[in-house]
């Protein structure tokens, strides 16, 4: 609880501080222009604006009135003189797809001004005192003859007797906004490039943080993927530079000259559908519940339709769409802001939400209501009266605020993760303890049951030998040397079950044994179990065998269960033995291969031969192996087996010979 309340203090710092930063960059970028220039508004009745008595040199205008045109035709200057019975005033965007315009600034004087006009997204093609002087795409009749622009321009101009006459064709088959004819920005040189310098290098300095922010949010995500909020907003961040590469000052446009207008009028309508959908998720991601399930399916179709709609629908079908998600979207933020009131109170079913969380919601909330203003200023709806966008600040303002909650987020996560980790080294502590006590049991288990089972084996053995003698039917014997038989086979399960449960920490118990012997005493015993199924047993070992150390009992369950191995798998065949003195990597052992002509093993079991429980559809428990190799890798060797179906089966375990041993055989092989 206190290092909760020591972040909230901390956050409730950082968001005000934060704020004030993105405001002042804000500032710089766009209304600082206002205070160090006078920033007026010139009407006109008649296309001609007076500006003779203004002082430039701290004043900047922007006209906005009617202007002389001539709708539906592309005319030069020249040629729109020629016709000056057809021209009318007022706003040629109301009245047509296609005009030619005609506007007379009249200057205090003959010197150098500036004109400018940002973000021109259909074709145009602009003629000062008759001079062609930009082109943005090429001005059509038609659709099919037109082909749009884009431009963020700027002309150096000098009145001719103090007037300068702009005449502009435009065409727009592309857009549902035709474009202000009088939307243009005039001022001395000095002023208007300082204006197009800030909104160029606010539009950098908000592309870069974009940027930034997203690789630095991608990596927390890679560093704790369970905390899915950081994809979330990395992938927004990629968004916002994208549309802010494309939209305002077009910084886009000087660094790829390439880039085609439709991709990146595409590109700045896609990113809106984009958006949505992740600060949808990422308010799921941080706000469980606030919002129900249908809301989030809703908003998530309509984002993809629109998507789908922004890749292959006509632009100008595309653009009057966006009225229609825009409502929509209005429609949402009025939802969430409902839900929020109401969840809000409650702290989504904790006690109390995080200090995270109050930065992601101020972040949020900050977001919400631009995109609600700008919906509106888009359509020439001042909130507030307040005649500039907001998209910018806000933007800046959610990017940190997400920024702190994604931190927090992230680093909440991390001790999240630490916690279970403790909490699992804890629970494998206990299982430690569960499982030595189990070895302990089965141990006591195996070692009280596996007497009697061997005085009951030893007695019905007697008893079979003592009816024989005497001439018992054969049938009589046969059972009690089945009865016999199956002791051993319970008494071998208990043996199978201790050596499963041990720690193979045999090495007090280990001894110098004559691994020949073991084997040899091996064979004789498991002979006879052979023949009963007709099958032979060859034995086949080198002389003069080194000893090994070793537990000779062990080793001898060893040969058994390779042997019983050999013996469920081969009818009518035969197993073999083999012994010899292997020098593997410069170190002498004692190779023991135990083959046979059986049925073989599946490939796709033999990687699993050594697990335990595992057996290939045979009859078993499934670990006479797994005990095998627990026994060889206890005594410092190794084992392994390759088996073709239908031709047999090898295994072979080496087991490393004793030092004096080793010794000799290094002397025998150099001489």
């Amino acid at each position: 609880m206190t290092t909760i309340m020591k972040k909230g203090n901390l956050i409730l710092f950082l968001l005000p501080v934060i704020t004030a930063a993105c405001v002042l960059i804000w500032y710089s970028g766009t209304l600082s222009y206002y205070d160090r220039v006078e920033f007026r508004y010139i009407p006109s009745d008649n296309g001609d604006y007076d500006l003779s008595d203004l002082d430039f040199e701290n004043t900047a205008i922007r006209i906005d009135g009617n202007v002389e045109f001539i709708p539906g035709m592309l005319l030069t200057p020249e040629e729109f003189d020629a016709r000056a019975a057809e021209i009318q005033t007022g706003r040629p965007q109301e009245v047509s797809t296609v005009a030619t315009s005609r506007v007379r600034l009249i200057f205090p004087d003959d010197d150098t001004y500036m004109l400018t006009e940002i973000s021109i997204n259909f074709a145009e093609t602009v003629y000062i005192n008759g001079e062609l002087r930009g082109q943005a795409g090429r001005p059509g009749d038609t659709k099919e003859s037109e082909e749009a622009g884009h431009a963020f321009w700027a002309f150096s101009v000098k009145p001719a007797d103090g007037v300068v006459e702009i005449v502009r064709q435009s065409s727009n088959f592309v857009h549902r906004d035709n474009g202000d004819h009088a939307n243009i920005i005039v001022g001395s040189e000095q002023n208007i490039r300082l204006y197009m310098s800030l909104a160029t290098d606010f539009a950098g300095v908000a592309a870069g943080l974009f940027l930034a922010l997203f690789f630095v949010h991608l990596t927390l995500y890679f560093i704790l993927r369970s905390y899915r909020a950081n994809l979330y907003f990395a992938i927004l961040c990629l968004t916002w530079f994208l549309r802010t590469g494309v939209t305002g000052a077009k910084i886009f446009l000087g660094e790829i000259p390439s880039l085609s207008w439709e991709t990146a009028f595409r590109t700045e309508y896609v990113t809106l559908p984009i958006g949505a959908i992740f600060v949808l998720l990422l308010i799921k991601e941080v706000f469980p519940g606030v919002a129900q399930k249908w809301f989030f399916r809703a908003l998530a179709s309509v984002s993809s339709a629109f998507i789908l709609l922004c890749l292959f629908a006509g632009t100008r079908f595309m653009s009057y769409s966006l009225l229609w998600y825009e409502a929509f979207y209005l429609a949402a933020i009025a939802y969430l802001a409902a839900r929020f009131a109401i969840k809000l109170p409650g702290a989504f079913g904790r006690r109390q939400i995080y200090p995270e969380q109050w930065a992601s919601l101020f972040g949020l909330a900050v977001f919400l209501y631009a995109a609600v203003h700008d919906a509106f200023y888009s359509n020439n709806i001042y909130l507030f009266g307040l005649n500039v966008p907001l998209t910018d600040l806000a933007l800046l303002i959610f990017s940190f605020a997400q920024m702190i909650a994604m931190s927090c987020g992230t680093m909440r996560g991390v001790a999240a993760a630490r916690e279970a980790e403790q909490k699992l080294m804890l629970e494998n502590t206990a299982l430690d303890r569960l499982n030595q006590m189990k070895t302990d049991l089965m141990a006591t288990v195996s070692h009280e049951t596996r007497t009697p089972l061997a005085v009951m084996s030893g007695y019905a053995e007697l008893i079979a030998q003592g009816l024989r003698r005497k001439g018992v039917d054969a049938q009589t014997a046969d059972d009690l040397d089945q009865i016999s038989e199956e002791i051993q086979r319970i008494a071998k399960i208990m043996d199978e079950m201790q050596n499963c449960s041990r720690t193979k920490d045999n090495a007090a118990h280990d001894v110098q044994i004559q691994l020949a012997d073991v084997i040899n005493q091996s064979a004789r015993l498991y002979a006879p179990i052979l023949e009963r199924v007709k099958t032979r047993l060859a034995v086949h070992l080198a002389d003069d065998l080194p000893p090994v150390s070793g537990n000779p009992g062990e080793l001898t369950q060893v040969m058994f269960n390779l042997l019983q191995n050999a013996r469920n798998h081969t009818k009518n065949g035969t197993v073999e033995i083999n012994g010899e003195l292997r020098a593997e990597n410069g170190a002498f052992e004692v190779a023991v291969t135990v083959s046979d002509t059986g049925t073989g093993i599946s490939p796709d079991f033999l990687p699993r031969a050594f697990e335990r429980h595992s057996h290939g559809g045979a009859e078993g428990t499934g670990l006479g192996l797994s005990i095998c190799k627990e026994i060889v890798e206890a005594h410092g060797g190794r084992i392994g087996i390759s088996s073709k179906v239908g031709k047999g089966t090898k295994v072979v375990f080496a087991i490393p010979i004793i030092d004096d041993a080793r010794k000799k055989a290094e002397r025998d092989k150099k001489t």
